[in-house]
Order: C-alpha cells, then sequence, then structure tokens
C-alpha cells in the first residue's frame, strides 16, 4: 500500500505487506522503518485503539452546507460515523467505505426514510441513496410519498438552532 504524494509533501509512508513493514519516506533522507513483526503486541493493540478511534472520529468531520453555511448537525456527524462502523463491522477488508464514495448523500432525505422505513437499517438506506444521483435524492425529498417524513427530518435535525440570531444578520 502506498500514500499518494503531493507535490509539496516531505514525508510519504509505504506498507510492505509481504515483509509486514512500515515504510517512512522523507525528502532527502533515508527512509525510517517499522518492522511489525518486532512490535509487542501491548503497541499493536494500542496502535489498532488509536488508529481505529482516530478513523471513527474523522468521519464526523463533515463539510458546512454549501446552502446555510452552517456547520454538519451532531446528528449528522453520528451518522457518518455509525456508517463507518456498520460497514467494518461486516468483516470487510476494504479501508475506504461507501462513506467515501456516497459523501453526496442528503441527510435529511436519509433521517426521512428512517422514519418512513424503520425496519430498514441505516446502512440499506444508504446503500439505496449511494445508487441515487443528487437530482433523483431531490426528487424524492419532494415527492408525496416522503414529504411528511422529511418535515419531521428538518425539525429533528435542526431542532435547537436558533433561526433568529440567523436571520438577525440579514
Amino acid at each position: 500500500m502506498q500514500a499518494k504524494q503531493k507535490s509539496n509533501s516531505v514525508i510519504t509512508t509505504d506498507y510492505d505487506a509481504v515483509n509486514r513493514v512500515w515504510i517512512f519516506n522523507v525528502a532527502g533522507e533515508l527512509p525510517v522503518k517499522l518492522h511489525r513483526d518486532k512490535l509487542h503486541a501491548e503497541i499493536i493493540e494500542r496502535a489498532l485503539v488509536e488508529g481505529m478511534s482516530d478513523r471513527i472520529a474523522d468521519k464526523a468531520a463533515k463539510s458546512r452546507d454549501k446552502i446555510t453555511g452552517l456547520p454538519a448537525s451532531p446528528v449528522e456527524k453520528r451518522a457518518a460515523m455509525q456508517g463507518l462502523v456498520d460497514t467494518y463491522e461486516t468483516g470487510t477488508p476494504v479501508w475506504s467505505t461507501y462513506g467515501e464514495s456516497n459523501a453526496g448523500i442528503d441527510i435529511v432525505l436519509l433521517e426521512a426514510l428512517k422514519l418512513a422505513y424503520p425496519a430498514k437499517t441505516e446502512k440499506e438506506l444508504r446503500e439505496f441513496l449511494g445508487g441515487k444521483s443528487r437530482v433523483q435524492q431531490s426528487a424524492l425529498v419532494v415527492s408525496d410519498e416522503l414529504v411528511e417524513y422529511v418535515t419531521a427530518a428538518r425539525k429533528k435535525l435542526t431542532a435547537g438552532i436558533d433561526t433568529a440570531a440567523l436571520l438577525a444578520g440579514l
């Protein structure tokens, strides 16, 4: 596994899976090598704990809403994290998951579908939405079949936001 090097990178990392060695390349210097087989079991466990903690928490780093400029809500952050946990707990060997490839999922629509289809898991709903374009998702948001659920989802996702303060800047 090799990290994609950026033009201004000073350090890149590779992992030689055959020899079980991490290779830290430092521009203009000899590489630093870390041999997995020489690590104590507690260090390996700690690396797993730290790495997985960072990986799951990093899923909460969501962009601001392009329309409102608001940061992602706790519900959106939790949904992203839960989606990654659900995927990993299937036993998949794939590190990059639908969370990266389906970043365009409308979170209001996802919440609405959870309300409309309570028997479906969040993973099933994310997979369903991941196969839909933004236009198709928009059509579902305004559909007669989902309008009441979309309204309820919007209220849930925006609860606690001081709209008077938001509008005061106009």
